[in-house]
């Protein structure tokens, strides 16, 4: 009999063990790829308040390059649903500049959701040539440069989060250059006319 319980302790031990091996086996595979996102992830990009410059190069984009996309609800607004968060500048920019935590061995649960933000992140993250957020004072609206000529525009609006897409196209370009008399400004003689102010362009 004492034999038996013996033989029957060690069965359900070797048992326990397999179950933990299995079990750290599984977490390891799971850590191994979940920190590999957590390397992966994108520098978070600087937040500054919007300076009188980037103002005044604000309203010149808006009412001078040429505006492909300009719609509540679009994209942008989607990957942050996806995330469980309410469209807004704040949680977009929040979203973008989100930072993995460590990874939780005894709560699978807890990874779940940075593991999923950081696969939003790294499908949907936005390209910057200054890798800044210029904020308004009331941070209901952000400016990001995308390219050299494209602008990314957001506001909160009473509908929803507004994202707006502004490129300056060749032809505005050479239209400059024609009311020149066909010759480049001296701000274009100094710089490409694609190019962002000076005060935008501080690559991190």
């Amino acid at each position: 009999m004492k034999g038996m319980k013996k033989l029957i302790a060690t069965i359900f031990g070797a048992l326990a063990v397999a179950l933990f091996i299995c079990w750290y086996l599984a977490n390891l595979r799971a850590k191994t790829n979940y920190e590999k996102l957590r390397n992966e992830l994108f520098v978070p990009y600087a937040v500054v308040p919007m300076d009188q410059q980037t103002k005044s190069f604000l309203a010149e984009v808006q009412t001078k390059w040429t505006c492909t996309a300009d719609e509540v609800g679009g994209p942008s607004s989607d990957v942050v649903k996806l995330a469980g968060m309410d469209p807004s500048v704040s949680n977009l920019i929040g979203l973008w500049n989100y930072q993995m935590p460590e990874y939780s061995w005894w709560s699978p649960a807890r990874n779940r959701k940075p593991a999923v933000i950081a696969l939003l992140k790294a499908k949907f993250f936005p390209s910057s040539v200054d890798r800044t957020f210029h904020v308004s004072d009331d941070g209901h609206e952000a400016l990001l440069w995308g390219r050299t000529n494209m602008v990314y525009i957001y506001r909160d609006e009473a509908g929803g989060m507004r994202e707006a897409l502004y490129v300056k196209k060749k032809s505005t370009i050479e239209q400059n250059g024609a009311a020149n008399g066909s010759q480049p400004s001296r701000r274009e003689t100094n710089r490409p006319s694609s190019e962002p102010p000076s005060g935008l362009l501080q690559l991190r």
